[in-house]
């Protein structure tokens, strides 16, 4: 039995969740965190998820793969050529409502979903913290007696473009072996955040970079593809010193369960987000 959904002040109830509940948490594209699930598995509320009411949310990674000749089947094209392909989360719930309260229910529901912007979709379950971006939310049409019913029973849907889950960032600082967290293959996120003093950063392939005394501070982005990108803390490209750093800091893949070695100079933070197929375990 899942938790029932609720519109309410924002913030956690309680410190626990159930082996069977969960919580559930919308946050808008303003930064503003909406409740929608309780841990107390009161049903006697406004809007309440259905019995497996949260379904789609684990992703599926597909490999690349080539045909060889003289070679039987077909082989992988290597370790880090797969994709996972978008999510299509559904919520399956009821709105409950004095007789001619439904609609409007239903459109303050509907209205906590942006149809433009990026939201997260923040998960709590016995398996841990999770949360994902989501977009293209759709509701189920209404019914034409919904001025005259007390409940109503529906769906909707939002896509995670992403095809996975994050998991809790940890920071590291100093010299340090780390174990990435996550579901395998999916190499964790991770970025230096550093103040912009003159130090030195070591990765555990051996190379060691220099960071020059710039005075403000910087985030490197080592996710691979992103090629090192250095942004401002607002997320916006400091293209100059980027391309200063071009050839020397590149994207890097980790395997979860699989340690590395760092040694990161005064005031130097790694940030490591581990990602996730489902936040709620395996099936």
């Amino acid at each position: 039995m899942i938790s029932p959904l609720r519109i309410t002040s924002s913030g956690y109830v309680g410190d626990s969740v159930t082996p069977a509940g969960l919580i559930v948490e919308l946050e808008t594209s303003d930064g503003h965190k909406q409740m929608l699930t309780s841990s107390d598995g009161d049903r006697g509320r406004e809007i309440f998820l259905s019995p497996d009411g949260f379904s789609g949310v684990r992703g599926a990674v597909s490999w690349d793969e080539t045909e060889a000749v003289g070679q039987y089947g077909v082989r992988r094209t290597g370790r880090h050529s797969y994709r996972v392909s978008p999510l299509s989360v559904n919520l399956a719930y009821g709105l409950r409502a004095k007789r001619g309260g439904l609609p409007d229910l239903a459109r303050r529901w509907e209205g906590m979903w942006s149809a433009y912007e990026v939201q997260k979709l923040h998960v709590r379950s016995s398996y841990g913290r999770f949360w994902a971006n989501v977009v293209d939310p759709t509701f189920s049409e209404w019914p034409d007696n919904l001025l005259s019913r007390r409940v109503w029973e529906t769906s909707m849907q939002c896509r995670v473009l992403d095809g996975h889950w994050f998991g809790e960032t940890e920071v590291f600082t100093g010299n340090f072996t780390m174990t990435p967290r996550g579901d395998k293959p999916l190499s964790p996120s991770m970025k230096l955040v550093w103040p912009g003093n003159q130090t030195t950063v070591k990765f555990p392939s051996g190379l060691t970079v220099a960071l020059p005394g710039v005075n403000v501070e910087r985030h490197i982005n080592l996710d691979r593809g992103f090629s090192g990108q250095v942004t401002k803390p607002d997320g916006t490209v400091d293209t100059g010193l980027w391309s200063s750093f071009q050839g020397l800091i590149s994207g890097l893949s980790l395997t979860p369960g699989e340690p590395t070695t760092w040694e990161l100079g005064t005031g130097v933070e790694l940030h490591v987000t581990p990602r996730y197929l489902s936040p709620l375990g395996r099936k």
